[in-house]
């Protein structure tokens, strides 16, 4: 490893995040503080090994009972939708039904190379500006990130999004916990991709903009 180049190192890193092996976080005490944390996730390692008849040898590691949260997720969905009105409603009900229908896939963006898609670049893009610790390995929030670029959608299209968003969510208390994947990502992101340009300032500079 330490006869590899720097970018060569970046690019195995990227590659292991994604695939939810290793966990990714920025310093969650210094906000300004760009340095990355990285921890090895044993448990979704372990989980992949055993769908080929494999264990990690000389750890023991203990795999807990998944449970399905789409159906909690969608009582949350319902129960936020209570307290927001129609016209600011940044989901609907289109998002359940997207993901029980099979999507076709184009030759440019097979499954067979998901490394292709960033989804820890656009996850820590989106922790950056909101000052939150979502995770790239998480199901869910891939799916969402898959079924956008499978329509097309790139990382700058993310990167907009998440800016406009932020820019109208983060000092709402009622709508800054609507800066989350499965709101961001989901079946309005081509709308909130066309609202245009918005000004915004990193939450550095809401900090520092505090202290004055």
């Amino acid at each position: 490893m330490t006869n590899m180049a720097p970018s060569s190192i970046r690019r195995y890193l990227a590659k292991l995040i994604n695939a939810g092996w290793i966990d990714q976080r920025s310093n969650p005490k210094i906000k300004w503080d760009r340095t990355k944390q990285y921890r090895v996730n044993l448990i979704q390692i372990q989980k992949d090994l055993n769908q080929i008849g494999l264990y990690l040898e000389g750890y023991k590691v203990e795999i807990p009972l998944e449970v399905d949260p789409a159906e909690d997720d969608q009582d949350l969905i319902q129960h936020e939708a209570n307290e927001v009105s129609n016209e600011e409603l940044p989901f609907s009900d289109e998002e359940r039904t997207y993901e029980d229908e099979p999507t076709e896939e184009s030759t440019e963006d097979s499954p067979k190379e998901p490394s292709s898609i960033p989804y820890a670049e656009i996850i820590t893009y989106l922790n950056e500006q909101t000052d939150k610790n979502f995770k790239p390995s998480v199901r869910k929030t891939q799916e969402k990130i898959r079924a956008r670029w499978q329509e097309k959608h790139r990382l700058q299209d993310f990167q907009k999004v998440i800016d406009t968003k932020t820019a109208q969510w983060i000092n709402d208390p009622s709508m800054n916990k609507f800066l989350r994947p499965e709101t961001l990502f989901g079946t309005k992101f081509e709308a909130y991709l066309n609202e245009g340009d918005t000004s915004k300032e990193s939450a550095f500079d809401l900090y520092v903009k505090g202290l004055e």
